[in-house]
């Protein structure tokens, strides 16, 4: 359900491959929803996303420093499942956002 979730946000044109991650393209977003309405100082959103994402902030490939993973490349060692992408795992939340909307529609 994870992989289904992420490829339907990217066939809606909000998420992008990188180098075996997907990212959520807060820009894209952005420009038909408001996006973290209630933050809009940019400092504090770049320390909300360090301290959120610790190491997954980072990445190769990403448009910009503020998209997030919804799917990590596992990195050798780590866990691992299969995916279109390759091997990896899910990213910050994306197991809570499938869940609420299995739950809640």
């Amino acid at each position: 359900q994870i992989l289904d979730y992420i490829q339907k946000i990217m066939d809606n044109g909000f998420a992008y491959e990188a180098q075996g991650s997907v990212y959520f393209d807060i820009k894209a977003f952005s420009k038909e929803h408001g996006y973290r309405k209630l933050s809009w100082n940019a400092a504090a959103l770049e320390s909300a996303m360090a301290e959120g994402e610790g190491a997954l902030a980072s990445g190769e490939g990403k448009k910009s420093d503020m998209d997030f993973a919804l799917w990590k490349k596992s990195k050798p060692g780590e866990p691992s499942w299969d995916s279109p992408w390759g091997g990896g795992r899910p990213g910050w939340h994306i197991e809570c956002s499938v869940m609420a909307s299995e739950m809640l529609g």
